[in-house]
């Protein structure tokens, strides 16, 4: 299990330390912060999966990468992730750690699951792209120009 990304929180990255030395994993959990672009991708290239458990995301960045990649993902049931991510991604409750468990057990362990949800991924990525996001803006406000009638604002007649 890598862990990437910076730490923010020591105390935690300890306790994930701590708690991996206990059980007898500390040689299979590591914690991997400040990865140049190069090796990110690397990584991203070799994960069997990605574990996404944030409790507050925008839009991120990480999950783009990823399923641009064609990574299997297993992510934070909120409603930015579920958006972004929509069928390339299973999901958990980030406050229940027994989910999550399970969520990454089952990608692990069914490969059918993991090459459905990479094609899907690759297809979300694809959907999510600038130059889609132009072309669907574009014709959003082509159709509205030309089927849309201006006329005078209600608060316009007022100003009269």
């Amino acid at each position: 299990l890598l862990i990437v990304g910076q730490i923010t929180d020591r105390g935690y990255a300890r306790e994930i330390q701590d708690a991996s030395d206990l059980s007898g994993l500390s040689e299979a959990v590591q914690i991997i912060p400040g990865v140049p672009r190069e090796s990110l991708i690397a990584l991203y290239r070799r994960a069997v999966a990605i574990v996404y458990p944030s409790l507050a995301a925008n839009c991120p960045f990480v999950l783009h990468e990823a399923m641009a990649l064609g990574r299997p993902i297993a992510a934070a049931n909120i409603p930015a992730i579920v958006e972004t991510c929509d069928d390339a991604a299973v999901y958990f409750d980030p406050t229940d750690s027994e989910e999550m468990w399970r969520q990454m057990e089952h990608l692990l362990l069914d490969a059918t699951l993991r090459n459905t949800l990479s094609a899907n991924a690759v297809s979300r990525a694809a959907s999510l792209s600038w130059p889609v996001a132009a072309t669907r803006t574009f014709d959003i406000i082509q159709h509205l120009a030309t089927t849309t009638t201006l006329t005078t604002l209600p608060h316009q007649e007022s100003e009269r």
